[in-house]
């Protein structure tokens, strides 16, 4: 028991922790037997089963607000390192170019290539590509940008941005195993 908390709560949250996991078990269960997956896997969980706690899981997984909120961010940080790069690695005239140009194809090119009903946009694909040419372009432009940060001599901002777009992608499971099997 907690200070301040009665008892009867801290009893109810204990007891709802322990059936999510009870039944997370006996999701994995059933996947298993039923064929669709040959391990204990809980993003294969997530995406193939349907049971309520499945369902939670893909809920709070790629689509909670502040996931959202950090993709779209670090799309905007990626578009920011990338025009510092190009400011910081060229000369005089080039330097305006790059710094105007990089940002401005990063944006062009995220916006043009799509997967058809893309749950994560509004579905509409100008060039339709497949989910791991997509998923290519988001690691190579997100990363890309990190790297700006970093050659540019901001190595904490960089590396702060890399971890927190593998924090992201690791609670998209859901998206990642969407845009594989397109």
């Amino acid at each position: 028991m907690r200070p301040g908390i009665p008892a009867s709560a801290c009893e109810e949250y204990h007891y709802r922790n322990r059936a999510a996991i009870l039944a997370l078990f006996a999701t994995a269960l059933a996947v298993l037997r039923r064929g669709q997956s040959e391990r204990f896997d809980l993003a294969s969980m997530a995406v193939f089963s349907d049971t309520p706690v499945a369902r939670r899981l893909r809920m709070m997984m790629g689509n909670a607000w502040w996931n959202l909120t950090l993709r779209f961010l670090l799309e905007l940080a990626a578009l920011l390192g990338l025009g510092m790069a190009g400011w910081s690695l060229s000369e005089g005239w080039w330097r305006w170019l790059l710094a105007l140009a990089l940002p401005l194809i990063a944006a062009a090119l995220w916006g043009t290539f799509a997967v058809p009903d893309d749950p994560s946009r509004s579905g509409r694909a100008p060039v339709p590509v497949p989910g791991a040419v997509r998923l290519m372009l988001e690691l190579v432009m997100l990363f890309g940008g990190a790297a700006g940060f970093y050659l540019t001599g901001h190595t904490a901002a960089g590396i702060i941005m890399a971890l927190l777009i593998a924090l992201s992608y690791a609670f998209s499971l859901d998206r990642l195993g969407w845009l594989l099997r397109q």
